[in-house]
């Protein structure tokens, strides 16, 4: 219960700034200047947020005020390639006066061109529930999704057509109300020519929360490029974190930051180095898998499953033959209606061997280890 909590606060952090699909004309990834939100190592320094524009420019200005329910702030499609950064970060004291800190950070990339994909790493530190994940990279590509986990090993799965888990979260749910006003015009961003906004606690909607939690704006800032999205979010205030504490009773400080880098180059999305994979993408398997194998999916190679055009009796040959070159015997074997069951040993290893029908003409193959 716990940790659903945790991936459902996670997701709610991170509706803002993944709804954000950067779409700039005068952008390059490659002309960051200083801003201490920005921790992607594609950038080659820190994003100038205070940089004013020469006077003598005569460049438009933005208006006054935005509305922060106006949904083109947040894209609600990715159609340009970005780097993106994330972090959240509460610090505080419990009853005992001993502290209590954690934090989530997040940093990656999307693409649309060459191939659509994405790229996030993430890192967890003292959140309440997720002591044995700490880390997790998560790669989206057209054909196949990985995600690698140290304390897991990789996880890959099939993905027949493109559809990112983060394409879900372009919808702010009311994360923010109401309209903010100009504070600072002319100011550049990783190069982006942005003006930055002021909010305050009235913007700030409950929708965002857990309940029970709660959030007190000490300083809101919200920079939005010439062409209308938002580039960068800062905000800092006092409350609870379920996510971290898992006590609602403790308060402390709370830290966000979001920051963009829009770039007209193009970006490459690659499986985790971590994940065994061919050329092809496709993971590595101790298992027998088919030449003609689709829809594979890879849990840590302990879990492997993929469908195939072979019939059942050559399927069931093959995977025999497979596994006796392994070393591996065959202790049961069992027929039940269309479904074949098949289990093997070798020493202390056990292998099970399930294929049945799936509905469309082929076989559904499943093995796991234990």
């Amino acid at each position: 219960m716990r940790k659903n909590k945790l991936f459902l606060f996670l997701t709610i952090l991170i509706i803002t700034a993944l709804a954000c699909s950067a779409t700039s004309g005068d952008n390059d990834a490659n002309n960051a200047g200083n801003d201490t939100g920005n921790k992607n190592e594609n950038s080659d320094s820190q994003a100038d947020e205070d940089q004013n524009e020469p006077s003598g420019q005569n460049l438009p200005t933005g208006p006054n005020e935005i509305s922060l329910e106006n949904q083109d702030l947040y894209l609600d499609y990715f159609d340009k390639n970005y780097l993106m950064d994330f972090s959240y970060t509460f610090s505080g004291e419990d009853s005992t006066g001993a502290d209590v800190s954690g934090s989530f950070e997040m940093s990656g990339k999307y693409a649309v061109d060459p191939v659509q994909g994405a790229d996030f790493e993430m890192t967890m530190e003292g959140l309440a529930g997720a002591e044995e994940v700490g880390y997790i990279h998560f790669v989206d590509t057209p054909t196949r999704d990985y995600v690698y986990i140290p304390a897991s090993g990789c996880i890959s799965f099939g993905n027949n057509e493109f559809s990112s888990p983060f394409d879900s979260f372009s919808d702010t749910e009311g994360m923010f109300v109401g309209t903010a006003e100009l504070e600072e015009k002319g100011v550049r961003v990783s190069g982006i020519l942005a003006d930055r906004y002021k909010l305050t606690q009235e913007n700030i909607s409950n929708t965002g929360l857990e309940i029970g939690e709660t959030f007190e704006l000490e300083e809101g800032l919200i920079w939005v490029a010439r062409e209308g999205y938002m580039i960068k979010l800062v905000m800092e205030g006092k409350g609870n974190s379920l996510a971290i504490t898992d006590n609602l009773d403790l308060l402390g400080d709370i830290k966000y930051d979001i920051l963009f880098i829009p770039s007209d180059d193009p970006i490459i999305i690659s499986p985790p180095a971590e994940c065994d994979v061919d050329e092809a993408g496709q993971p590595g398997s101790k298992f027998p898998i088919t030449e003609d194998a689709t829809n594979i999916s890879n849990i840590a190679d302990q879990i492997v499953t993929y469908t195939t055009a072979m019939s059942q009796s050559d399927l069931q040959e093959f995977v025999k033959n497979e596994m006796e070159n392994q070393g591996y015997s065959i202790t049961t074997q069992s027929i039940s209606g269309s479904t074949v069951s098949i289990q093997f040993v070798n020493g202390s290893s056990t292998i099970n061997f399930i294929a049945f029908p799936d509905g469309t003409g082929k076989i559904s193959v499943n093995f796991s280890s234990f």
